[in-house]
């Protein structure tokens, strides 16, 4: 039996990006996707409420990560791997941290285009929020009430990236895009430890490929990069 791909979201909180990358992929087995709880959550609030969350500075990422590793905890087998996109790559590694913790083997965790956040300020994080979401500023006063939780979602989850520490024992395999690629992934493609931002998260295999691509390129990197990403994505499995 192929072990399940278990996919969490971006900074927009949403999976339904990984659509286009799962069929390129054509895995003949169970993917999942976990969407942030921040959605029903807002959803449930009134349009008052939902207009003074930006004001608030705390983060939620402990209700994020609960209602994650609730969902994970219903569907776990072991051997599963845990696929993260941007901001989903440090929630994979916290929920492959966990499940350790438990006793509980995860396959793998595999980090697209995602680095551990290490500080620093988040520039635009409005005009990134929007770009996420999909939204115009210009035109919020006319925003519907989805365009509004969307936006949110991705301005709570940018305003306050989510940090991890220590270490895990499964692999760590990561794809990020690079100007200074040069060339399309090979098998032996994998850049130097020194360059490999998860080396240190991990006492397992680690591996890290670079495309080459452009930093804009970041939110359409899976519909972009598919083919090169479920090539890699193999490559990775079959190891």
């Amino acid at each position: 039996e192929k072990p399940r791909l278990i996919c969490l979201p971006p900074s927009g909180g949403m999976t339904f990006c990984y659509r286009e990358l799962m069929q390129e992929l054509d895995w003949q087995g169970t993917v999942y996707g976990i969407n942030d709880v921040k959605y029903r959550l807002y959803r449930m609030l009134s349009e008052e409420k939902r207009s003074q969350i930006e004001e608030d500075t705390q983060s939620q990422w402990d209700q994020t990560l609960a209602a994650y590793w609730e969902e994970v905890q219903k569907i776990w087998k072991d051997g599963d791997i845990l696929v993260g996109y941007s901001q989903g790559g440090s929630a994979a590694y916290w929920i492959a941290q966990r499940l350790e913790a438990e006793g509980r083997t995860p396959g793998a965790v595999i980090a697209l285009e995602s680095e551990p956040y290490r500080g620093g300020e988040i520039p635009d994080r409005q005009e990134m929020a929007c770009e996420i979401a999909g939204t115009d500023w210009e035109r919020r006063d006319s925003w519907t009430e989805a365009e509004q939780i969307a936006y949110l979602v991705a301005w709570k989850n940018i305003s306050s990236p989510l940090r991890i520490s220590g270490q895990v024992h499964c692999p760590v395999y990561a794809c990020n895009l690079s100007e200074n690629a040069g060339t399309a992934i090979q098998k032996d493609g994998r850049a130097g430890a020194s360059e490999n931002c998860w080396q240190p998260y991990t006492c397992g295999e680690s591996g890290i490929w670079f495309l080459s691509g452009k930093e804009e390129e970041h939110l359409v990197f899976l519909q972009k990069y598919k083919k090169e990403i479920a090539q890699w994505i193999r490559l990775c499995l079959d190891r």
